[in-house]
């Protein structure tokens, strides 16, 4: 089965459920129609599920196992419209000593090597399990997510670093303009279940604090959104906890809130599939646990299972060699564009009302020195009669020569700079600017 979409947790908090309570909400899943075509297709499933046993339904296929080690699902839904595959869904629960583990998969068919419009959804399952029994991977799991307040921030940064993280966490800044997320941290968490835990800034000043605690290049404010992989580290390349701009986040056309969620989940649920479960992990491999139990009674099914099996794993070893061939040309793509690329510095020059008219010729001068000397591309724009630039610069200078008169403008520029992200560079000539590693300074 080629996966699109893997979850792995245990089950219960602090306790296990009973395994038959748990098959009981599987069996409430499979058997539901609501708002699925199958329902003009099929009668109602009538499998036994608590039993081992295969079932076909019109264009439905049921089989369950269940071995003393635990119970297995294998659920072939039909194809859908538009030339979209059948879906494969795969359920696994492992008792182990005190706890109850599960897996579920959901895919397609691994012969078809991409299946057009099918994209990554988080099952009705995930929430109704979660939900009833809790559950716990590393960390517990909630459907629901956290607003961290200024008091917080050490409490989650260390819940980043902490070894014990099995899942990525996402967190949500608040817009300055809107006061808020631009995209429901409720709606991601519901999305996310299973996959990741969700937080929320619970204002502008959490933003600052976060920055304080983390830097800059790990922190997140303004709108944005992060994902932060587990075994976090500050010594990690930012670039591999991917930062979402507000407008990949915030709601589409037609009342789409669920946008900026689902965008995070095309980015989480392809690295979860990759991660690897405990044994047996898929259905093929219960069918192996189920065989080695019944004690070698008939050799060729275990057998045929294990050639099954074996064939899996080479397509899967295939399927390694070719993304990391791929991996390879894109490395050297980038590697190709790095020595190309030409660092960018968005500067806003801020005066007076009383400067000379050559003041800004005197800056334009000196910052295209820097550029040319540094080879540093410095876009620079300049604010007269002080006024405050707007978001989207690194740095603010602020020309001390030319805002002398201005107390409450120059009380005010250092916190708003801050409140957008930028550095502050305070100069009185021209000349005290100095540019080290792309940025500016004294």
């Amino acid at each position: 089965m080629r996966r699109i979409y893997s979850a792995t947790f245990d089950l219960g908090e602090p306790a296990p459920p009973p395994m038959d309570a748990v098959i009981d909400q599987i069996e409430a899943w499979v058997t539901s129609t609501e708002r699925r075509h199958e329902r003009l297709l099929a009668p109602e499933i009538t499998h036994n599920f608590r039993a081992t046993g295969t079932s076909n339904e019109a264009d439905r296929v049921v089989e369950t196992l269940r071995w003393k080690g635990g119970w297995a699902l294998r659920w072939v839904q039909p194809a859908g419209e538009a030339g979209q595959p059948e879906i494969i869904s795969e359920v696994v629960l492992r008792f182990k000593p005190e706890r109850l583990s599960l897996s579920i998969h959901i895919g397609y068919r691994r012969d078809i090597p991409q299946a057009p419009g099918v994209a990554p959804k988080r099952p009705r399952l995930v929430l109704a399990l979660i939900k009833t029994f809790g559950a716990v991977s590393g960390h517990p799991i909630t459907v629901t997510s956290k607003c961290i307040s200024t008091a917080d921030v050490n409490d989650f940064v260390e819940a980043l670093a902490s070894l014990d993280r099995r899942l990525p966490v996402v967190l949500l800044s608040v817009h300055p303009d809107l006061g808020r997320p631009v995209c429901r941290s409720d709606y991601a968490a519901d999305i996310l279940a299973g996959l990741a835990h969700v937080y929320q800034l619970a204002d502008v000043e959490a933003g600052f604090a976060l920055t304080d605690a983390v830097g800059k290049r790990h922190s997140c404010f303004n709108g944005c959104g992060r994902v932060y992989w587990p075994r976090w580290s500050e010594n990690d390349d930012p670039f591999r906890h991917p930062l979402f701009w507000p407008d990949e986040l915030e709601p589409g056309p037609n009342d789409r809130e669920y946008r900026g969620a689902n965008r995070l989940l095309q980015v989480i649920a392809p690295a979860t599939v990759s991660i690897p479960h405990e044994h047996p992990e898929s259905f093929l491999e219960a069918r192996l646990e189920v065989e080695r139990d019944k004690g070698g009674e008939d050799s060729s099914v275990y057998e045929g299972l294990v050639a099954l099996y074996e064939q899996d794993l080479e397509e899967k070893a295939n399927e390694v060699d070719q993304l990391r061939n791929d991996v390879g040309l894109l490395k050297t793509k980038l590697a190709a564009l790095e020595q190309r690329r030409v660092p960018l510095l968005k500067v806003a020059v801020c005066m007076g009302s009383a400067e000379d008219p050559r003041r800004e010729l005197s800056w334009e001068r000196r910052l295209g020195e820097l550029s040319r000397e540094s080879g540093v591309q410095i876009d620079r724009e300049y604010f007269h009669d002080a006024k405050l630039p707007n978001v989207g610069f690194d740095v603010w200078i602020i020309d001390e020569k030319t805002v002398a008169g201005h107390k409450e403008y120059k009380h005010r520029f250092p916190g708003e700079a801050k409140r957008l992200g930028a550095k502050v560079v305070s100069a009185r000539d021209t000349t005290d600017v100095k540019l080290a590693r792309a940025t500016l300074g004294r």
